[in-house]
Parts: C-alpha cells; structure tokens; sequence
C-alpha cells in the first residue's frame, strides 16, 4: 500500500519523510534487498520496484512538463554532503532504457557530478501518457510550473495523447475556460512566452495582449508594461482604446475585414478536436468539405499535426453524432513536401482509419466532378513545355464519404419525410448522369443535406471555412452548427450569410434557441413542399 501512496504523492510527510531517509541510508548501505521492502519490490499492485539504475540509461523525455531547471548549484553541493534525499521515479521504455517521470532536476545534477549509478523506484506498467500525467501532477502539487509550462503540457495533452478539453477538465487539470484561456498565451511571440514564464509579465498581462492583431504591436506594448509598470487593468483598458481608435481611424477598411466582438451563433472559433458544447448524441448529421492541406499555408503547421486534428476530430465527431448517427466528409488529396519531394496522399482512407477506430464505418460513396469553373488543381496538364514522362494531371474528381455510426435515429412524420428529401429535378440527375455529379458547391452540400436528414434536424460542420453549410441548412429548414479554427474566416461567413455587422452583433448572452427560431422556417413554410422552392443547378452531361 505504500507504494502506491507514494506514486500517488498522497502519503502524510512525515511517514513519507521516514521511508525516503530510511530508504536512502539503506541504498547507501548498499543493502538494497531491505531497500526494497520500504516500497515494495515490484509485485504488488503498483508494480514499482526499487533498483541501482546505470545513469546514462536514463532520459528526460520531451513531454516532460518542465522545460527550464534553473541552477542547480546548490542542489549538487547538497546531493555532495547529505547524498540524495529521494530516489528517481522513472518508467521502463525497453530493456536498460528509462524515462524519468520525477527527480529531473536530481538527474541533470548526478550527470554533471559524473555519478556512474543512481537509486530509482522503476514503475513497470505505465502508458506514455500516463506517465506525463504523473509528471504533471506531481510538478504541479510542488508548484514548480509556470503558466507557460502549464499550457504546454495541455497542450501535449491535446494534441500528442488526444485528449479534448472536456477530458483535462475532468481529470483536474482545471475549468474548460481557464485552460483554453492558457492555451491562448501559446499564440504570443516566443520571447513574450519567455517573459511570461520568468515572471517578468503575468498571464494576465498575456491575454490582454493577445487581443493585439501583430507580434509587433505585442511586443511593443510589452515593453511599455515593463518601463510602465503597467498594472494589469491599466493595459487591458489601454488595449481596448487602442484598437477602438484603429478601428476608427481606418473605418472604410474596417467595414471591409471587420470582425464582430461578439461571436455568431451557432458559430464556435476553435477546432473541431473539441466540440464540449455539443451534448452527446445531440447531431443526426456531420457534413463537410474538409480542410484542404498544403505544407506552406495550413494553419496547422505540419502533416504531424494535420493528421493529430483529423484523429481529435473523429473522435469527438462520433461522439456527437451518436447511434445511427451520419458523417458525410467531402475528401481530397493533398500535396505536401516529404523527405523525397513533393508526394500526394489520399485524404479519405485517412478519415477512414481514425473514424473507423471510433465506430463510424464507411457505407457509401459519391464521385463528385468538380466544375472547370471551380478552379483546377494544375494550370498547366500536359503542357508542352512539360519534359516527357513528367506531365502533371489534371484531375477534378473529388471523393465523398458517408460514414454511418450502428444504431437507430428517431424517425419523424411522413409529412416531415416528404419535405426532407431530393427534388424530383435532383433525383432525375441523379438517375440520368453516369454516375458523377457536376455541380457546384452549394448544389453539392444541399443533396447531401437533403439526403440524410430532415427537417428540423441540427447539421454541424467542423471544418466550417466561408460558411456555405450554415447558408444551405437554413435554406432548408435545417439548424446549422460549425466550428472554425481560424477567426480570419469570420467576415467570409458573415458575407456568405448575407449579413451586416450592425444586424449580427449578438450578444453573448443570448441563448441558443434564440438561434435556433432565427434559423429555423415559419410553419406556414414548413408545411409547403420543398421541392417546389428548391433551385437546382443545371447538370453539365458527362460523356
């Protein structure tokens, strides 16, 4: 049972104050065997056993939460007259390798003292993880962590182990507003997370600067906060001046790229990795066009982290849409910069994998020929200027996937069915064509709508870009829902929607079924046939 209490820092201090001077005279003593019966010798339920680790065989691995040690002088000089106090808690990756969970201070320290061998309680059974958890836990019970080191660690969390923010809440890592709060402080320059981590400015001080639009104004108020001292309500006053006085000093300009204080409804600017507003199984429909992936520009920053959004993102997508539940997914390749140049990677089956992991089954596809008018991937196939055997291709066939979670969903009145479904018009090309649809966009996301939901139903799109789903669902009598990472896409939206900001400054306060009696049709409408209304695309025959 000790053992356990001390792997979980829960042991009162003064009996875990005895057992460690107990243990380290012991392993002085060179009487490791008795050593061992102070925490146990790795068969209990903790599996922890305590040994003489060589010291080269131990790492710190790059999860871990500390990522400065300061000086360590006066711990070696103390390690040099009293040895040390307590030994490493480490884990075993492969046989005579070791992550260090605690003690990384004490093992930088050993290695600069040329110690050969190092105490450790050895945990055989741990996870990656869950050893960074422990890590975590353990530095944070201390209070050894900076704000700074605070929201790397969730974010590694996040990103690397695949947690959602609803997830780190439970676990105690804090409230879902105070963690995406510190996590915001990781968008500041490098060398403001550094001030912030020194405690040269406060988190607060961060956030506040995090509203400036460039690295440049952030940098520069900054400085002014340290000549200043400039206490924290004193800069979020003047940051609130200063961009109201941009704003408006450059007002026709603003009215091109303004972006509302208050977000739309309906509307969350964030990633789709973590969709805690959704209740579960609260979504019979998931439709989108997905991101489009390109080395130089995605805001993801890397084909690592490209692929890490699309897991998160197929987790909490199952989670949403519950049993019987559908996820449609407009797919693409992408073109990205790999070891041997530039290389295509077929989007879909990626999807497939992390939403097959998740339940979600792919049932279904549609080949979807994109209209010339659209934008082709090469403006120059089969060029004659090309070298023989090197022509690129252009190809406009797009790939969608319809993905089904196993279960019943409710089903509605045959009248609501009857609205619910394709246009005569849209079935006819359907049935007429060779099996590929050239359509535009819009037409696109208005089939797929139609066909796998109905009227009334709730349609979320996680990858939400201009906002076309939102447009669409509305039209037909559906509620929209979308998440999107970038907040530049805000007025794109608004424009899609047919919005001015006078009309759209919503208050934050307002509640979600205001939205939805906005969103949804009147019952007079709702009663009329859809099919009457609809306007259809005309259908380019392929030969």
């Amino acid at each position: 049972m000790k053992k356990e209490l001390i792997i979980k820092g829960v042991m009162s201090e003064d009996l875990k104050k005895e057992n460690i001077n107990n243990e380290t005279a012991l392993v002085k003593e060179g009487n490791m065997e008795k050593a061992k019966e102070i925490i146990g010798n790795g068969n209990g339920a903790a599996g922890m056993e305590l040994n003489l680790v060589d010291i080269n065989s131990i790492s710190v691995s790059e999860h871990h939460p500390r990522k400065e040690f300061g000086d360590i002088t006066s711990l070696k000089e103390s390690i040099k007259r009293d040895g040390m106090f307590e030994s490493l808690l480490v884990y075993k990756i492969k046989q005579g390798k070791y992550v260090v969970i605690d003690g990384a201070r004490r093992l930088l320290a050993a290695k600069e003292m040329d110690i050969e061998q190092i105490s450790c309680r050895i945990i055989n059974d741990i996870t990656e993880k869950g050893a960074t958890h422990l890590s975590y836990v353990i530095n944070s019970e201390r209070k050894t962590l900076s704000v700074i080191e605070m929201a790397l660690h969730w974010k590694t969390m996040r990103d690397t182990f695949g947690y959602t923010t609803r997830e780190l809440e439970t676990m105690g890592y804090g409230s879902h507003s105070s963690i995406a709060n510190k996590l915001q402080l990781l968008d500041l320059p490098k060398e403001l997370q550094g001030e912030i981590h020194s405690g040269i400015l406060t988190a607060a001080h961060g956030l506040a600067l995090c509203k400036l639009p460039s690295p440049e104004e952030q940098k520069n108020l900054a400085t002014q906060i340290g000549k200043g001292n400039m206490s924290v309500k004193s800069t979020e006053e003047y940051v609130d001046r200063y961009l109201a006085k941009k704003d408006s000093s450059k007002e026709d300009k603003a009215k091109k790229s303004f972006i509302p204080d208050d977000d739309l409804p309906g509307v969350y600017f964030k990633g789709s990795r973590d969709m805690c507003e959704q209740p579960d199984n609260s979504v019979p429909l998931i439709v989108s066009n997905t991101i489009h992936f390109d080395n130089a520009q995605n805001s993801f920053g890397s084909l690592k982290n490209h692929l890490a959004n699309i897991e998160g993102f197929a987790k909490e997508g199952v989670r949403v849409v519950g049993p019987g539940g559908i996820i449609v997914l407009i797919t693409d390749y992408i073109n990205y910069a790999g070891r041997d140049g530039s290389v295509i990677k077929l989007m879909g089956p990626i999807y497939q994998d992390f939403l097959q992991k998740n339940k979600a089954f792919l049932t279904d596809m549609i080949i979807w020929d994109v209209p010339s008018t659209l934008g082709i991937r090469y403006i120059r196939p089969n060029a004659d200027d090309q070298p023989h055997t090197s022509y690129r291709i252009n190809n406009n066939c797009v790939q969608i996937y319809i993905f089904r979670v196993n279960g019943k969903r409710e089903t509605p009145s045959e009248e609501i069915i009857s609205q619910s479904k394709l246009t005569k018009k849209q079935k006819m090309a359907w049935i007429g064509g060779n099996g590929l649809w050239k359509i535009g966009i819009e037409e696109m996301i208005n089939r797929l709508i139609r066909m796998y939901s109905h009227v009334g139903d709730t349609v979320l799109d996680p990858f939400l870009g201009d906002g076309i789903m939102l447009k669409v669902a509305k039209e037909l009598g559906r509620v929209g829902i979308g998440y999107e990472e970038n907040i530049k896409n805000k007025p794109a939206i608004m424009e899609t929607l047919g919005l001015i900001p006078e009309v759209t400054a919503v208050k934050s306060s307002k509640l979600m079924s205001d939205y939805v009696k906005q969103t949804m049709p009147s019952e007079e409408n709702a009663v009329k046939s859809s099919e009457s209304d609809a306007e259809v695309a005309e259908v380019e025959t392929v030969n």
